[in-house]
């Protein structure tokens, strides 16, 4: 008797699931796409006899948070075999050792693949696209946080904004000379962009297309490759020094401020106010910060606020406001070298720009080849952000195949990079995937030096 309440039982735990299952389905809505969709992806080319399958491929839905992951076989595909109609955000992400590349190409270092298609529409059976994936090594210098939220008007608003900046190597590094830039982009939703209306947007990314940029007197056309192989700052400095003036030891770091100051006592600004904050614990103190930016003197109205402060001054190249100003939501972090002289490359208006006044802003063109690491952060309003949200990524995907955010604006959140390892010494190997998802945390309160 009891052997048959236990088969009634399973049947009925099985009708239950597959009851369950039946809803997730149709929880997907009633234009279901049968033939669903093949995803394949392609090494960039000098990476021929390196393994296709393993990939994980991520598709999140536009009209929802929904999404599903699915592994690549041997041929470099992988099938989702229903799927609703709509537009989908496509990713994968792999990395490899330095024995992998040895093995696969003669050449010890650690790469990272990454790719995606930022918005794919199925709407009938036999979808197939392909992920060209876009090949990252790891660079000597991270983000290792960024603090670009501020702290709102009951702490320093955003005059207390940083960067921090970590060595992740055994050896010590010099910063004399490391460049500290920001991005600029398209400042409107990825799904509200309509290429066929908008002839200054690529039709993939519907980021700018920088060979529809307004040429400067003086300055040559951005050239076919201004897109593929360059990036546009509005906000870009150098560390000072002779190349040995800054050593940075391994698994130590530096600090880029806004201000030098500490930001939860008093201080007096330059036109003579007394500066204060209602709630110091909102604020961070930068007094020990490495580096300020100060800009008296080489802008026509700084801020107020903007007061020189022991800490060494950043040399300026291209600054958009009044101090650097981090955006409160979405940013393209970026930091390089280059033995070139930055101060004579070429400056373009954004493509929506119709003609060059004295007033128009020019943005440096910086070529990629020199980035060392970059940092694509987005908007949300809580801890999950939905797609339908996004804005077309400033960063392609060999530097940042995700994105990091903060929960809203104002409210002292930082963004951490996660540890990847402990060295025996006690050096923290922060994670680099040159994919900000994986690599970053959310942090309730901004932290100088952090750790």
């Amino acid at each position: 008797m009891k052997k048959a309440v236990y088969i009634f039982v399973w049947i009925a735990l099985l009708l239950a699931g597959l009851s369950s299952c039946k809803k997730i389905q149709e929880s997907w809505g009633p234009d279901i796409v049968p033939g669903g969709l093949t995803i394949a992806i392609a090494y960039p080319q000098g990476y021929a006899g390196m393994p296709l399958n393993n990939f994980p491929v991520v598709i999140k839905s536009e009209r929802s948070l929904r999404y599903d992951t699915l592994y690549t076989d041997a041929s470099g595909k992988v099938v989702f075999p229903k799927l609703e109609k709509g537009n989908y955000i496509i990713s994968t992400f792999r990395k490899f050792s330095e024995s992998e590349m040895q093995l696969y190409t003669g050449v010890a270092r650690v790469v990272a693949f990454n790719g995606g298609i930022s918005s794919l529409q199925v709407q009938s059976s036999g979808t197939a696209a392909t992920i060209t994936l876009a090949a990252g090594s790891f660079g000597s210098f991270v983000f290792k946080q960024l603090y670009y939220s501020g702290s709102g008007t009951q702490g320093a608003s955003t005059r207390d904004q940083f960067v921090e900046i970590y060595n992740n190597t055994p050896d010590t590094l010099y910063a004399d000379s490391l460049y500290f830039g920001t991005l600029q982009g398209i400042s409107s939703k990825y799904t509200d962009l309509n290429p066929a209306t908008t002839p200054y947007i690529l039709p993939d990314t519907r980021q700018f297309d920088w060979t529809k940029s307004l040429i400067p007197t003086g300055v040559p056309a951005p050239g076919a490759d201004a897109n593929t192989n360059f990036v546009y700052a509005n906000n870009l400095f150098m560390v000072p020094g002779n190349g040995k003036t800054y050593p940075v030891a391994p698994g130590n770091s530096i600090i880029i401020a806004a201000s030098a100051v500490n930001h939860k006592a008093p201080y007096i600004a330059a036109n003579g106010s007394n500066i204060t904050v209602a709630n110091p614990d909102l604020t961070v103190d930068l007094s020990g910060a490495d580096f300020e930016v100060y800009l008296r003197g080489l802008i026509p109205t700084p801020s107020p606020t903007d007061i020189d402060n022991p800490a060494p001054n950043l040399i300026m190249y291209k600054v958009t406001g009044t101090d650097l100003t981090l955006n409160l939501q979405r940013n393209g972090f970026v930091i390089f070298k280059t033995r070139e002289n930055v101060a004579a490359w070429n400056s373009y208006p954004d493509p929506s720009s119709t003609r060059i006044i004295s007033t128009t802003a020019l943005y440096v063109q910086i070529p990629k080849k020199y980035i060392i690491d970059g940092v694509e952060t987005q908007f949300a309003t809580s801890t999950v952000i939905s797609p339908s949200d996004l804005y077309p990524a400033k960063l392609s995907a060999e530097f940042d195949a995700g994105f990091a955010y903060t929960t809203g604006t104002n409210n002292s959140q930082a963004l951490m990079r996660k540890t990847d390892s402990v060295t025996v010494n006690g050096r923290r190997v922060l994670r680099d995937t040159n994919n900000s998802t994986n690599d970053f945390e959310l942090r309730p309160r901004a932290v100088p030096r952090g750790f």
